[in-house]
């Protein structure tokens, strides 16, 4: 059975404005992550951004090839430094 378009338009109506009262929290210092690599960014993006000072992170990541941990610093707001260990599998 087909819709009316009287109810499709209402559905798309309430769509967009369910969309446009969210907010996505992308790239911010509030929600800024490490990645799999240990700098900031989404799952293999990095970003530009860089923590405060005094920050410091761990990230372990179990994937397939490689398994790695990683200890990212921020001894200053200008430098970003990192140290990883990493297991590649067969």
């Amino acid at each position: 059975m087909e819709q009316p378009r009287n109810s499709i338009a209402k559905n798309f109506i309430f769509f967009i404005l369910a969309i446009s009262v969210t907010q996505i929290p992308a790239d911010n210092f509030k929600y800024n992550t490490f990645n799999n690599h240990g700098v900031i960014g989404l799952v293999n993006m990095p970003s530009a951004r860089f923590n405060d000072s005094s920050v410091y992170g761990l990230t372990i990541y179990d994937g397939t090839p490689d398994q790695k941990i990683t200890f990212t610093s921020n001894p200053y707001d200008w430098l970003e430094a990192s140290v990883f260990y990493t297991n590649i599998q067969d």
